[in-house]
């Protein structure tokens, strides 16, 4: 039986009025044990930290307006991948892959009413993997087998969400698209021919939700729950068919809600 251990520690805090100027800043440390768990020979046990500083405004009306940075770094205690020797020969690396990735958030939050909350982020966000170099098999366009040896990429992301909130009927309704190019990643095609194109992945995700107040017994609220969402991922990279990459799904899903109030 394979388990998964894990422990995590966050520290958080914001200072500043209910309006105007306030800043906030997140603190986060984690480790994450998966014994006797491989993946390609390899271990994904690891150790993370995370920081998120931020700072915003508030406005007469509740409108806010806010922007953060966040940086994670994941170290992987016996993760090594290939190394290209002067000679030519590609051989297992000395030193773990590294993870460090980097994210600007913008978050607008816009109150026409009391009853009405609409909400826009933007993110840009970029990847770097360190030390997960790898030689990934292909097919030339010859028809001949074809290596390459593929460095260090990063990955840019690009998400656009809004949210609204009605009432004592709630009703949220949410919209997000990313783009995710990578810079050296040579995409393939369904037979595992090289394209010449790097990879490019697009995710839509759509949703909508509603919740009904039905009672509020005892100092709790109890709701009746209904959500449904489509969301559809493509990729030039056709090699592979999962769940980063090329796949659709539709999700549906009523039920209760009890919250403490």
């Amino acid at each position: 039986m394979v388990g998964r251990y894990s422990a995590d520690l966050d520290l958080n805090h914001r200072y500043g009025k209910r309006k105007g100027w306030f800043g906030e800043g997140d603190l986060g440390l984690s480790i994450r044990k998966y014994p006797n768990y491989f993946v390609a020979d390899r271990r994904i046990d690891n150790k993370g930290i995370s920081l998120t500083p931020g700072f915003g405004y508030v406005f007469k009306g509740g409108h806010e307006l806010e922007a953060r940075y966040d940086f994670d770094f994941t170290a992987y205690d016996d993760a090594r991948y290939d190394v290209l020797e002067p000679n030519g020969a590609i051989t297992r690396s000395d030193t773990n892959k590294e993870y460090v990735s980097q994210s600007a958030i913008i978050d607008g939050t816009y109150r026409p009413s009391k009853a009405i909350k609409l909400r826009l982020r933007y993110q840009f966000e970029v990847n770097n993997s360190i030390n997960y170099d790898r030689k990934i098999g292909g097919v030339g366009l010859t028809g001949a087998s074809e290596d390459k040896f593929m460095p260090d990429y990063s990955r840019h992301l690009l998400r656009l969400r809004l949210s609204w909130d009605l009432g004592k009927l709630s009703l949220t309704s949410m919209a997000e698209y990313w783009v995710r190019g990578f810079d050296t990643y040579e995409a393939r095609d369904v037979d595992n021919v090289w394209t010449g194109e790097l990879r490019q992945d697009h995710s839509v995700d759509l949703g909508l939700e509603a919740a009904y107040l039905v009672a509020e017994p005892a100092g709790t609220q109890l709701s009746v729950v209904g959500f449904v969402s489509h969301l559809h991922r493509d990729s030039n990279m056709k090699r592979e068919i999962s769940f980063a990459t090329n796949y659709e799904v539709t999700r549906v899903f009523v039920g209760l809600e009890v919250r403490s109030m």
